[in-house]
């Protein structure tokens, strides 16, 4: 199938599309209305697949009858510029576990994690009393972030990411003890909670506060939570999250 690449995403009306794909078009729409990125439809007018490329990652809405995946992926990333090297990478953000390929031609995968995607519906929110001055992070605290986080993540993401969206942190003598931000997808993450200061609720505390702000902004609430992770997983069942769907972050190498 040939995909057509869309000159000026914003045009759009992709209101079907997402429809068709709740709950994986929770970041995708949010990519696309906040951030520059490459878009690629089966058919403008009536599109039923979209792929989507920003910061050096695919990101895939469709399902496994209206395309093959891996295919299409495999072409896409041999066509771009950036990758035109021999030993180039292709990365893939939460995609849906149904369209997971079982093999990409002429890539091999590397590295695979999978997450739970869950979403909290406003009227489900249970928060907790916050009982600590919490307040939002700044740019300069994008290095200490980076130093926390057990991902791929830069300084400059970081920044974008503090600078465009609501964040809350504890701070003790200008020490990040606890901190949660939003990703420029639109989900909340890099939760961190000093080992010293673990178990004591701040966890719960800095989740509230952030929901809340995304809550008074309009935005969806959601996030994405490795499925070994049963503790963070229980804390956000507690304050009324739950899983809707299961994704894959891949990365590929070129044979």
């Amino acid at each position: 199938m040939d995909l057509i690449l869309c000159k000026d995403p914003l045009s759009l009306d992709l209101r079907e599309l997402y429809e068709l794909n709740w709950p994986y078009s929770l970041h995708f729409q949010n990519l696309i209305e906040n951030q520059k990125v490459t878009l690629w439809l089966d058919d403008i007018q009536n599109p039923k697949v979209a792929i989507l490329f920003f910061r050096g990652s695919f990101h895939v809405l469709g399902n496994s009858e209206s395309f093959d995946c891996g295919l299409s992926l495999s072409q896409l990333a041999r066509n771009l510029n950036y990758n035109s090297s021999a030993d180039m990478k292709l990365r893939i953000s939460s995609l849906s576990q149904i369209l997971v390929p079982k093999e990409i031609p002429f890539f091999s995968l590397v590295a695979e994690v999978n997450c739970g995607l869950f979403y909290l519906h406003p009227k489900n929110f249970m928060p907790v009393e916050i009982k600590v001055n919490l307040q939002s992070l700044i740019e300069q605290d994008a290095c200490e972030v980076v130093k926390n986080t057990s991902y791929d993540i830069d300084e400059d993401y970081v920044r974008k990411c503090i600078s465009s969206g609501p964040s809350v942190s504890l701070k003790e003598n200008e020490v990040l003890l606890s901190y949660m931000l939003v990703h420029l997808n639109g989900s909340i993450g890099m939760l961190f909670t000093r080992e010293t200061h673990r178990r004591k609720g701040l966890a719960s505390s800095i989740i509230s506060c952030l929901t809340e702000k995304q809550i008074r902004k309009g935005s969806p609430v959601f996030c994405y939570i490795v499925n070994q992770n049963h503790g963070s997983k229980e804390v956000f069942e507690r304050l009324g999250f739950e899983r809707l769907g299961s994704v894959s972050w891949l990365k590929y190498e070129r044979r």
